[in-house]
């Protein structure tokens, strides 16, 4: 089921979810240069960047983080924090976070 699509002048995100055992799995498709490339962002209410895009600015996705979830955020994209030591900072009763996650364009694409 897609439920949702955003856009902007160049580039489209859209997210698709699928319903699996035990859980629901979101999966996101992002359109830049002519190209869509999928990636999963895990399971609804358990991994930080499931359900959490929210606007696609300039080629930017803005995500709305739940902060009980921060403990799942992927050590892949952790590499690339800008400020590593505010997520250490983030307790659970915080309220939502908000991330900017920059998409560079893809090499090669066309």
């Amino acid at each position: 089921m897609i439920s949702s699509f955003l856009s902007d002048d160049t580039d489209h995100f859209m997210e698709i979810i699928v319903q699996k055992r035990p859980c629901p799995e979101a999966y996101y498709g992002y359109k830049s240069s002519n190209s869509w490339h999928w990636f999963g962002a895990g399971r609804l209410g358990e991994d930080v960047f499931a359900n959490s895009f929210k606007a696609l600015v300039d080629g930017n996705l803005y995500c709305l983080l739940d902060p009980l979830l921060i403990d799942s955020f992927p050590d892949v994209l952790l590499e690339k924090v800008r400020d590593k030591s505010a997520l250490g900072r983030i307790n659970k009763e915080d309220n939502y976070v908000l991330a900017i996650l920059i998409m560079l364009p893809t090499v090669g694409s066309n």
